[in-house]
């Protein structure tokens, strides 16, 4: 986006419940909202059968149904639809496991699943995210780094950017975040 000024208006007009005003600000953040969908996307495996704008109306479809309208600004309201995102993803991997299911369960290496996230199985991406949601209960500020590097696709320097964080602090939280869900997964 050019200028965030309007972008602005149509937040407080959502926070206002003015419902045209969705489907507004969703069209002045198209190209940013495709990008971060395409993100999404890219660590998918080649047998999701979802597509990039089909991930971004499903995401619309859940923020206009009551998710997402207390964004602050357009960071969090970023932020609120790549959670939004996260969330179909793994709920179309639990839903796909559930059918699979029967086999065990294996242990997975945190480490495997950040190098190789082209290749993580479904199964994976659910472990992950109740990791996740486990670890915002006590540090949801690590938690939204992990989310936009990890999930969002941005790298820790522009993560940090986004949070006001310094490097040093990313990378901190970065390897808390690592050691945390590398315990959880040994469960």
């Amino acid at each position: 986006m050019t200028t965030t000024e309007p972008v602005t208006e149509l937040l407080n007009d959502v926070k206002a419940l003015d419902f045209t005003a969705r489907a507004e600000l969703f069209a002045a953040s198209q190209e940013e909202l495709h990008a971060l969908a395409r993100r999404h996307m890219a660590g998918q495996r080649e047998r999701n059968t979802w597509q990039t704008t089909a991930l971004l109306n499903e995401a619309y479809l859940r923020m206009c149904s009551g998710r997402g309208g207390d964004a602050l600004d357009i960071e969090h309201f970023m932020n609120l639809t790549s959670r939004v995102m996260r969330q179909i993803l793994v709920d179309h991997a639990r839903l796909r496991g559930a059918a699979k299911r029967g086999g065990g369960t294996r242990r997975v290496a945190l480490d495997s699943i950040v190098d190789e996230y082209e290749s993580r199985t479904n199964q994976e991406l659910v472990e992950v995210s109740a990791g996740l949601d486990r670890l915002a209960k006590q540090d949801p500020e690590t938690v939204r780094f992990v989310q936009l590097h990890f999930f969002g696709g941005l790298t820790q320097h522009e993560a940090a950017t986004v949070l006001g964080w310094s490097e040093r602090t990313a990378r901190r939280r970065w390897n808390v975040a690592k050691l945390f869900l590398l315990r959880e997964l040994a469960q």
